[in-house]
């Protein structure tokens, strides 16, 4: 491809280039990190409401049929 400056032109792009493009692939593995990080906090999180839900349920199960007793005696 042509710079529109010229041969130096394109000379100076690909130089700011090499020098950008390690720190820009150092930001994006930081930040696939946090994504995965994110991901795995999510799923933790979801596991933890349906735990949380299961308990529920069987808190008001007990609580029905402890009431049934109560009635029945």
């Amino acid at each position: 491809m042509l710079h529109p400056a010229g041969p130096l032109g394109a000379v100076r792009s690909g130089m700011i280039l090499a020098e950008a493009t390690p720190a820009l692939q150092t930001r994006a593995q930081a930040l696939k990190a946090r994504l995965d990080e994110i991901a795995m906090l999510r799923s933790v999180q979801e596991a933890a409401l349906q735990s949380l839900q299961e308990g529920m349920a069987g808190v008001q199960a007990a609580r029905a049929e402890l009431s049934a007793a109560i009635s029945n005696r």
